[in-house]
């Protein structure tokens, strides 16, 4: 009988305790965020070091959309290079530099040269290329005019808005790769056909889609986040998107110091610093 009792005595203190357990973790996640004057400096760099990370993020997207919407760094015309060996011909804003983006007559784009000899796989997989590629570009072209229409009635809306955008872009650019090549397998002849068929029973067409839409999105990232670094004309851009918009960027560097002081220091303080900045901005925007 006394192991009895001791054994659900037990029983009870382990469900007890695994109860308190529960109860002290979620105490914990409840818990407020740590207050003082560390935490809000901390807080306070790591705001600055977002802001600067999306400001410039947003102006190499702007950057990319006024400056490289050409058939120099997007070919769409599959009558010149890269998709034949015909000579690219096209207009660029950025001068002499952007023909370092002017593209090559070579692989996959030249295997349909070997048609005549018979061998139509290669000539198929070549136009497939050609048209995903060109088509997935004329898209990309469409989506940059429409960067550049935001961008050109009002740098503050585009730079609120670019990331978003980019993001929205990037996550359907592998989507519109996949069913741009799938729409290329099919621009051939009988035989081209056939192998499309085949490719597609034996899962080899869902293959090179996929691997297809993975480099273009690939391509689009460094498209946007690499180029205006690479060039002079781009980081200048980025600069003087940076200039222009100087109380905009403050204003929201003060907002979110405000908001960091909130959470980390006293209300009153925080307060304070919003109507300290409120009538500073105030100041530089009408006066």
């Amino acid at each position: 009988m006394n192991k009895g009792f001791t054994l659900g005595d037990n029983s009870s203190q382990n469900k007890q305790s695994n109860i308190d357990a529960v109860k002290k973790s979620r105490q914990q996640e409840k818990s407020p965020a740590p207050k003082g004057v560390g935490p809000f400096f901390k807080g306070v760099g790591t705001a600055l070091v977002s802001l600067l990370v999306y400001v410039t993020a947003a102006a190499a997207i702007m950057y990319a959309a006024a400056k490289h919407n050409n058939e120099l760094s997007l070919p769409t015309n599959q009558s010149q290079a890269p998709y034949t060996s015909i000579p690219q011909k096209g207009t660029s804003d950025v001068g002499k530099t952007a023909y370092a983006y002017e593209f090559t007559y070579g692989w996959p784009y030249d295997e349909i040269e070997t048609e005549d000899s018979g061998n139509f796989i290669s000539n198929w997989f070549a136009k497939m290329m050609i048209t995903s590629w060109s088509s997935s570009r004329g898209i990309l072209h469409e989506v940059l005019r429409l960067f550049n229409t935001i961008t050109k009635t009002s740098e503050v809306l585009m730079i609120t808005l670019a990331p978003f955008l980019f993001l929205l872009t990037w996550i359907f650019s592998g989507f519109v790769g996949f069913l741009a090549t799938a729409y290329g397998s099919l621009q051939d002849d009988i035989w081209g056909m056939m192998t499309t068929f085949f490719a597609f029973i034996f899962c080899i067409l869902f293959f090179i889609c996929s691997f297809t839409g993975f480099l273009q999105s690939a391509m689009l990232f460094m498209f946007f986040m690499l180029i205006p670094f690479l060039y002079q004309s781009g980081r200048q851009y980025i600069g003087g998107v940076f200039k222009r918009n100087s109380k905009f960027i403050g204003l929201l560097f003060a907002l979110a110091v405000t908001l960091n002081a909130y959470k980390t220091l006293d209300h009153y303080v925080a307060l304070g610093m919003l109507i300290g900045f409120g009538l500073i901005f105030l100041k530089a925007y009408l006066f």
